[in-house]
């Protein structure tokens, strides 16, 4: 399965996801590349911070363009996964993800502006998907990911609303504003290693469980 986790606006939380999704799935035993197609690089800072961690278990990280599309498909058959941090703004290079992804991740905040951006992103993913029937592809899955969300303030329990207005199933699983994810990021581990028993590890061993079961269904 190749995961694309996308979206228009930076600082929604997709290296979050990305890097947290990546880590649990070696934490279940799995091997996984990380693809780190942003160019500020985050997730493969995140990675040599995980190497350097004296032989613990950590995913193969590369970087990724607008040629991922062409190369990726040769070497995912050797991983269980492939989980592609996108970068935002950057058209071509998310196309390229998508057209080669399985399923499609998009964390969502609220407010204006995450609302412009899910649409521009769903717009991006008609288009792709266009492209995808073009070559006999299936289309694409999509699933939207309530992330860096307080739910304690009202603006933040509107996410729902901007995810219901662009069309998008949520998934049940929220990775929502918590000190641990920058904790972990930080000392490039995942969450669910770096603090095992916090509410942050529950919900992203909640998100590996749904991304697993759908990629069972295909």
């Amino acid at each position: 399965m190749i995961i694309a986790v996308c979206g228009q606006k930076g600082g929604s939380g997709k290296t979050t996801a990305a890097t947290n999704i990546a880590a649990e799935l070696v934490q279940r035993g799995r091997k996984i590349l990380l693809v780190d197609a942003d160019d500020q690089g985050s997730a493969r800072t995140w990675g040599a911070k995980a190497r350097a961690r004296n032989g613990s278990p950590s995913p193969d990280i590369t970087a990724g363009n607008d040629s991922m599309h062409k190369r990726l498909p040769s070497v995912a058959h050797e991983y269980f996964a492939v989980v592609i941090d996108c970068p935002g703004r950057v058209a071509p290079v998310q196309r390229s993800a998508l057209l080669v992804a399985d399923l499609a991740i998009i964390p969502c905040s609220s407010g204006a502006v995450d609302g412009w951006a899910l649409a521009e992103t769903v717009d991006e993913i008609q288009r792709t998907d266009e492209a995808r029937a073009r070559h006999h592809l299936p289309a694409l899955r999509v699933r939207a990911l309530v992330s860096h969300v307080d739910m304690r303030r009202s603006v933040g329990r509107q996410v729902y609303e901007l995810i219901k207005a662009a069309g998008l199933t949520p998934f049940r699983a929220e990775l929502l504003d918590r000190a641990e994810y920058e904790e972990a990021q930080y000392a490039g581990e995942g969450v669910t290693t770096w603090a095992p028993s916090s509410t942050a590890a529950d919900e992203v061993r909640a998100l590996v469980d749904e991304i697993l079961k759908l990629g069972s269904k295909r």
